[in-house]
């Protein structure tokens, strides 16, 4: 297990802070993370949505998620907006880098998760999709993509993750915000914290 684990973590560098990511066994007794940070994530397996968003987007993210506590995140997938748990996304083939909000209060934190609650069973937006990937961006009332969503859970509760409109946000300038903004958002160091 301990291999395992130790395989799956790289440490960031002072050249490539980017390259950083976590991947670890979550649940009962194992790492939390705050709540309402940010989860983006790479998919490599064979995933053509997810190559397209990357290609398109020129980054190396193409999902988003939102942390609920007790290992799940709410995230957008074609499905509709739903709540899954983290482990989902523990497989060979998905990198994952995890995003806090620097020096969000409590309530803050409470007004993202509540957020995100409320938009599940939200609709996908195939349709800003299309169009977000086309360069057309439009707002859909009533559906959302996985990094509309984020952003506007953020928002709700007065913090910011893209300099962009929320239905312009692509998960790479999620990603972008946190390079740019350290003092706002900033890569979540798991090592300082107890399991």
């Amino acid at each position: 297990m301990w291999k395992w684990l130790k395989d799956r973590i790289k440490v960031p560098t002072k050249q490539d802070p980017r390259t950083y990511y976590e991947k670890k066994p979550f649940g009962k007794g194992m790492l939390d993370f705050p709540l309402g940070s940010i989860f983006l994530f790479s998919r490599l397996r064979q995933d053509f949505l997810g190559w397209i968003i990357r290609w398109v987007t020129n980054a190396e993210v193409c999902h988003a998620g939102v942390y609920v506590g007790d290992g799940f995140i709410v995230e957008a997938t074609p499905d509709g907006v739903k709540k899954n748990g983290l482990t989902t996304h523990l497989n060979d083939n998905d990198m994952m880098w995890v995003y806090d909000f620097k020096n969000a209060l409590p309530e803050q934190r409470i007004k993202i998760v509540e957020a995100a609650t409320r938009r599940i069973d939200m609709p996908y937006d195939f349709a800003d999709l299309v169009g977000f990937l086309l360069g057309h961006h439009h707002d859909t009332q009533g559906k959302t993509i996985c990094s509309e969503l984020v952003v506007r859970c953020a928002r709700d509760a007065k913090l910011e993750c893209s300099d962009k409109p929320a239905d312009a946000t692509a998960p790479g300038d999620i990603q972008d915000f946190a390079s740019a903004h350290p003092n706002q958002l900033y890569l979540y160091d798991t090592q300082n914290v107890k399991s």
